[in-house]
């Protein structure tokens, strides 16, 4: 290849890789030309060398502070999503970024120890995006991680998820369920061989049975629950929640059921409500394993709750100008909700008013008496601006 190169000549799958890394693409271009990264494992291991890389240490991101300059690194960013449900400015976290590796320096980094590596995206310019999970960094390891980005460290993710710009918060969150989804499924399901990966990380096969594994996400259905008049709207919490916080009621779906059917179920079973016109909005990913978030806002066709004690901690009727004043206090810095990596069970979020150690996000006991929704960059938030800004309460 080498000798090739200094002759002039170019491999035909190396083509278009030359001509990505110097021009923009069309979004057309820009996702036949992933797909067809996937396909072929010869393009996908030859443009390994030229990637851009995020890395993970168990399920624990590499970030580094952040920097005020514009991120090319997703043509379809979350925030675009987000934009269309709300009319007013998305908050936009830039308290962290992912702290970018080159091939070299992971390889100089993780020479020992490198896992593997999935195909996440590509810039909207060609440059591939790849995830290596390194596992656990030995002594050495990390002082060479410190000697290439002396300001970068491993991260939580429920807090990495929330500190990040939303775009990069995405590929976190795609990044952490495909090397998750890699480390669940070693042996085939069928015979249990042992299963390999394709070069892109895209799916898994056996060659014993010749079976196929793909990932997945969980599709789950969360929902605004609203009465007629768009005078008041319902919203629950669970035991684990922050003191305080209230969103909307959120489960799992059935096999074989709609999204429809699948809010319409939980909202019956979790609040004891009856709903219809039941209408999609919009969806998030969330690695926590891996469910689809998809967004819908409906209308309660009766008003007394009965909430599955076993399943909620509280669920009321909360007026539009309670709402209002909720969303109006999170976009006040972002969010009431204060960041730290030492709150109680891991979690990323208390008070802001709180006093030192802050509010644990287990903590069953409210801490004050106003509404507090979940962070200005979730679905749920999304749900709740987009029904104040699109609708107004009725008289009748």
């Amino acid at each position: 290849m080498k000798i090739l190169k200094q002759l002039g000549f170019i491999p035909p799958y190396l083509w278009s890789t030359q001509f990505r890394l110097s021009h923009q693409l069309s979004y057309v271009q820009w996702s036949r030309k992933l797909e067809a990264l996937k396909g072929n494992d010869e393009e996908c291991s030859a443009c390994i060398p030229q990637g851009k890389f995020l890395l993970y240490s168990g399920q624990r991101p590499l970030l580094e502070p952040f920097v005020d300059h514009e991120d090319h690194t997703m043509a379809d960013s979350l925030s675009s999503r987000a934009q269309m449900l709300t009319n007013a400015p998305i908050y936009e976290p830039q308290l962290q970024q992912i702290a970018w590796l080159s091939y070299p320096e992971v390889r100089e980094v993780c020479l020992a120890i490198f896992v593997g590596n999935v195909l996440l995206h590509m810039t909207p310019s060609g440059q591939p995006i790849y995830a290596v999970q390194v596992g656990k960094l030995s002594k050495e390891d990390r002082t060479a991680l410190k000697s290439l980005r002396p300001d970068a460290a491993i991260q939580d993710l429920r807090v990495a998820l929330f500190v990040v710009p939303r775009a990069q918060s995405e590929l976190l969150s795609r990044a952490r369920s495909l090397l998750h989804f890699h480390e669940q499924n070693l042996y085939c399901g069928a015979c249990g061989t042992k299963t390999k990966c394709n070069a892109a990380g895209s799916y898994r096969y056996c060659e014993t049975c010749k079976a196929s594994i793909y990932p997945s996400s969980k599709p789950v259905g969360i929902v605004l629950v609203t009465d007629e008049r768009n005078s008041k709207a319902l919203l629950v919490r669970q035991p684990r929640h922050p003191p305080g916080m209230f969103t909307c009621i959120a489960g799992f779906a059935d096999i074989g059921e709609t999204l429809e059917a699948c809010v319409k179920r939980e909202v019956a079973e979790e609040a004891g409500l009856e709903v219809t016109a039941v209408r999609y909005l919009g969806c998030q990913h969330w690695p926590f394993p891996g469910s689809l978030m998809m967004g819908c806002i409906a209308t309660a066709l009766t008003h007394e709750v009965s909430l599955d004690t076993s399943e909620l901690q509280d669920g009321r009727w909360w007026s539009r100008a309670e709402v209002e004043a909720a969303v109006t206090a999170s976009a006040a810095n972002g969010s009431p909700w204060s960041l730290t990596a030492s709150a109680a069970g891991g979690s990323p979020w208390s008070l802001t008013s709180s006093a030192a150690g802050g509010s644990p996000w287990f903590s069953s006991e409210p801490k004050t008496a106003a509404l507090l929704l979940p962070p200005p960059m979730t679905i749920a938030h999304c749900l709740i601006r987009h029904w104040l800004e699109t609708t107004s309460e009725s008289s009748s």
